[in-house]
């Protein structure tokens, strides 16, 4: 193995912990947090204008936490960072490649169901708490 070519592999190695290890990991890292704080932000304001949906039952926006869970979350990072291992060891041993991009489909997979689930959830949220009445604001100017 020549000098040239160890130098290949650690520059692409480096380009991968770079792009896929910090630059995808925060992407998806931001999505999962940022999404679900969106989606709450937008129900408790449309709810504010339709004060009686905040006294139904059940409740229709109690935390973040119900849009994307936990446990949701943790399968995303398992996910992400079996494809991620997986792809630096097929740097050194090709063979790896496909099972590297099945988890990398996974994860992003389940980044999409994630983020569709939340979508679903705010448009039949959003449906019931306009299906309350409107308060009108008027403050007499």
């Amino acid at each position: 193995v020549s000098l040239k070519v160890l130098q290949g592999q650690f520059e692409f190695s480096l380009a991968l912990l770079l792009i896929y290890g910090l630059a995808v990991s925060a992407i998806i890292g931001m999505l999962q947090k940022i999404v679900p704080f969106l989606i709450y932000l937008n129900l408790h304001n449309l709810s504010f204008k339709h004060p009686q949906s905040m006294s139904s039952e059940p409740k229709l926006v109690l935390n973040m936490k119900l849009i994307i869970t936990g446990s949701q979350s943790k399968i995303q990072f398992i996910l992400h960072l079996l494809s991620y291992l997986l792809l630096i060891i097929s740097i050194f041993y090709t063979p790896l490649v496909l099972f590297a991009g099945v988890f990398m489909l996974a994860s992003f997979l389940w980044l999409a169901y994630c983020l569709l689930k939340g979508l679903i959830f705010f448009i039949n949220t959003k449906k019931y708490i306009l299906s309350f009445p409107e308060m009108k604001m008027d403050f007499g100017l």
